[in-house]
């Protein structure tokens, strides 16, 4: 269920953090022209969706078609959506809200589930804010200084001064000296900040994190 005077969606999100990705591709015609942009789908829900793209977003309000597409896991959608919001989340990086014009069956979401292409978050988080020392482990960029601002079994949330891109692989370590493997699954830039998600790679690690925490 949607709420039509917020575009916030009630329904269930399942963050789509498999190792099983989809081709998602999304095509809407503006002046007599047809367009079409890849993108990546950060959270998936019956009624909508949350994404990002390289490519320039279709304007609010407008429908566009949405494909989603798992060869491996041989799944395919094509759905039409209206667009709620759309902003720039970094340098050629955009990100926008879907709403589905007709809500996905719920056989379709335990298929996502079954199959590996989605996962929901089941454990409690928890607000803190620990400083944090960020090193990007697949390129030589200076280390980050932020704070871990939400934890979880399965993940955290991070505020720093600059942008982490999706997909990275990173290492967090705090003032106790723990840490942590992760993926970056989003990201977004907020007014003076950057904020993003990840999810941790090994569950030692979050052992380790949990106890100093």
């Amino acid at each position: 269920m949607i709420d039509r005077l917020s575009n916030v969606r009630q329904s269930d999100r399942y963050a789509v953090t498999g190792s099983l990705r989809f081709s998602l591709c999304l095509a809407w015609s503006e002046e007599g022209k047809q367009r079409a942009v890849p993108g990546q789908i950060i959270d998936i829900s019956e009624t909508g969706c949350h994404l990002q793209t390289t490519g320039i977003l279709p304007r609010q309000n407008q429908t566009i078609l949405v494909r989603l597409e798992s060869t491996a896991a041989a799944v395919l959608i094509e759905v039409s959506a209206r667009v709620c919001w759309s902003r720039q989340v970094n340098v050629g990086k955009f990100a926008c809200g879907l709403r589905f014009r007709r809500p996905l069956p719920p056989s379709v979401m335990m298929t996502l589930l079954d199959r590996g292409l989605a996962s929901r978050r089941e454990s409690d988080r928890f607000q803190i804010w620990v400083p944090v020392t960020i090193h990007r482990q697949l390129d030589q960029s200076p280390n980050l200084e932020g704070h871990l601002c939400d934890f979880s079994p399965g993940g955290v949330q991070l505020v720093t001064d600059a942008a982490i891109e999706v997909d990275a692989r990173i290492m967090i370590s705090t003032e106790a000296k723990e840490k942590a493997i992760l993926r970056v699954v989003w990201s977004r830039r907020e007014e003076q900040t950057f904020r993003c998600g990840a999810a941790f790679l090994h569950r030692s690690t979050l052992s380790l994190m949990n106890k100093s925490l």
